[in-house]
């Protein structure tokens, strides 16, 4: 929806000529997430003003070349939140007087507003669903560490996870030497290791170990 509001204010510029919303990623990363008008490849006058927005951390106007050898303005806004900046518009417009480019940066910086409200509203979930997560986590660990013994504890805590997860069935395995043995499964079910299904379980779980991710 950033996106989507981003594109429309650059359409309503009345000398917009095309326009890039580009957005912090969780990797830090700024990346283009908008182009106006749509499929349109960019230039590398709108990166260059970009980039100065972020370096300088304020909006910026500049003159510069167009592709057809004219004359065009740059203009180019950043917006911050909580001191670094999560996101930039740069568009191109034709060019115009002193009066009307701060006109334009005006507008700029009120549809950068909208932008705003839709990435605080993703924080502020994020933010939630990690407050969500710590707290699962320590309630699962406390019901795990409740138990004095092992077996117990492995499955108190198959348990748990099925619960929370809503999982017809959580496994907990042990890993000792080259490869993991299933200790538990939730709700107390009785299994043999020969049985193929834990076999299985326990392949999947020597696999995720290799790959150190999650499969």
């Amino acid at each position: 929806s950033a996106n989507r509001s981003a594109a429309s204010d650059a359409s309503t510029l009345a000398r917009a000529e095309r326009g890039v919303l580009v957005l912090r990623q969780a990797d830090g990363k700024l990346v283009p997430a908008a182009r106006w008008p749509a499929g349109d490849g960019g230039s590398a006058g709108l990166a260059q003003a970009a980039e100065l927005a972020v370096t300088q951390r304020r909006g910026v106007a500049t003159p510069a070349a167009s592709s057809d050898g004219g004359r065009v303005d740059l203009l180019a806004y950043p917006l911050r939140i909580a001191e670094a900046v999560a996101a930039v518009v740069a568009v191109e417009c034709l060019p115009a007087g002193e009066a009307t480019l701060r006109e334009t940066m005006r507008q700029l910086q009120w549809g950068m507003a909208s932008v705003e409200v839709v990435i605080r509203r993703h924080l502020a979930a994020d933010q939630a669903a990690r407050i969500g997560a710590t707290r699962t986590a320590l309630e699962i660990s406390a019901t795990t560490l409740a138990n004095e013994r092992f077996a117990d504890a492995a499955r108190a805590l198959a348990t748990a996870l099925a619960t929370e997860l809503g999982a017809t069935r959580a496994a907990v395995g042990w890993r000792r030497g080259r490869h993991t043995r299933v200790v538990a499964l939730s709700h107390g079910a009785a299994f043999s290791r020969r049985m193929d299904t834990i076999r299985r379980i326990a392949a999947a779980m020597d696999s995720a170990i290799d790959h150190e991710r999650s499969l």
